[in-house]
């Protein structure tokens, strides 16, 4: 019976030119015999029995998604290879999108696309709603990661209509928080805010306060780049009471340190600035921008001697850091430096920062814009608080004027 079924199998695997065309099971095959494995090997390394390869392998068994996208790892065989067999070999409309789903999870996006655009043309013909309102949320998230913001908010919006056409609060409320990351990113503040408090309101009452975490972080998030700070300052600590890991932990202080900074002043900011550097788990990047916002705060206490030390601190693991914020901690040491008196210094660290311009790219960005790189979002050019003295090449051009008018006073 099995030798019929395989027989069939292979008649069935022909083009309108009648040329032969691999299945999935002999794709997978013809990758273990070029790199000269067993199905015994194969199967242990993929983590799967030797028999269940081996009916893969002749067709006689279609893969689960997981196991087929392990198995092509293992083989070095590209999604873009064997993603359009599913189309051939007929796969269901479930089984497209959940190999749709792991892909976009590991960032093929490629495979990704071919896989939802295939389960997009079946579902059109009839599954239930929930399951092709699923889909389009992945097509969402899939344009969304490729920058393709405006297609991004198409597919949401679908996802939108579907959502309230089943009736499915959750759902609802995963489509305004996607559709207000996308609003943010295009940048419609205040729509984007607005679907923010729409997301907020429906999973607090449906009582899932992760989602909700995450809803008032978006709202957060637009509130700071539209230096709406007193405001955005609030959003994040509400964030903060429902947000407990990493990395949000890590956004979620950085936004408020620097929102204390410039609503509550020096002393609040410094608070602020100290439960950032108090996160063991925090990356190099945001213990950086913790430590120069502290620093920051130092200055206008006139603290010159501690704002140099977190500087230098933060300057101590420059290679891990981005060249942008390395420029604004330069920029400020350059800044402290000067109204310390040590000009020397402060030339040696405006001659440091301006070989940087000539060796990297964007390091004139501004300070929100550095922010903006570890919080995750969209720089924007515009002025932050003056308690950050507008970014880095403000400071440093403050360092300067002090630096030559130092210089008249002595001649």
């Amino acid at each position: 019976m099995e030798r019929c079924l395989e027989a069939v199998n292979q008649q069935t695997k022909v083009i309108k030119n009648g040329a032969p065309r691999l299945g999935i099971g002999e794709i997978l095959r013809q990758g273990r015999v070029n790199k000269r494995l067993t199905q015994t090997s194969t199967a242990s390394l993929a983590g799967v029995p030797r028999r269940y390869l081996s009916l893969v392998e002749r067709g006689l068994r279609s893969p689960e998604p997981e196991v087929l996208i392990r198995l092509a790892h293992q083989l070095d065989i590209s999604s873009g290879t064997w993603v359009p067999c599913m189309a051939r070999e007929e796969y269901k409309f479930d089984r497209l999108a959940e190999i749709g789903r792991a892909l976009l999870a590991e960032d093929d996006f490629k495979g990704a696309g071919l896989a939802l655009a295939r389960a997009l043309s079946i579902g059109r013909r009839g599954p239930d709603t929930h399951a092709l309102a699923e889909v389009h949320h992945l097509v969402g998230q899939l344009h969304f990661q490729l920058g393709r913001y405006e297609r991004a908010l198409t597919a949401f919006e679908r996802y939108a209509c579907m959502a309230e056409h089943i009736a499915d609060p959750t759902a609802l409320g995963t489509a305004a928080y996607r559709l207000g990351r996308t609003l943010g990113m295009l940048g419609q503040g205040m729509d984007a805010i607005r679907k923010f408090e729409q997301s907020a309101r429906l999973f607090g009452s449906l009582h899932m306060p992760s989602h909700l975490g995450h809803a008032w972080l978006g709202k957060a998030e637009i509130l700071f780049h539209m230096h709406l700070y007193a405001d955005a300052l609030e959003s994040y600590q509400r964030a903060g009471r429902l947000l407990r890991r990493m990395p949000f932990r890590g956004q979620i202080a950085l936004g408020s340190a620097v929102c204390s900074l410039a609503v509550l002043g020096p002393e609040a900011g410094l608070r602020a600035a100290h439960d950032v550097m108090s996160l063991r788990e925090a990356d190099p990047a945001t213990q950086a921008i913790g430590r120069e916002c502290a620093a920051v705060a130092l200055r206008h206490l006139k603290r010159y001697d501690g704002a140099l030390a977190e500087l230098a601190d933060a300057l101590i693991c420059r290679q891990q850091l981005a060249a942008e914020l390395v420029a604004g901690l330069l920029a400020e040491r350059a800044l402290c430096q000067t109204l310390t008196g040590d000009r020397d210094g402060a030339r040696r660290t405006v001659e440091e920062y301006r070989l940087m311009q000539d060796s990297s790219t964007g390091v004139d960005l501004g300070a929100m814009n550095i922010l903006a790189l570890v919080l995750g979002v969209e720089p924007v050019d515009s002025p932050i608080p003056s308690q950050l003295q507008d970014g880095p090449a403000q400071r440093l051009t403050t360092a300067l004027a002090l630096l030559y008018q130092t210089s008249d006073d002595t001649a």
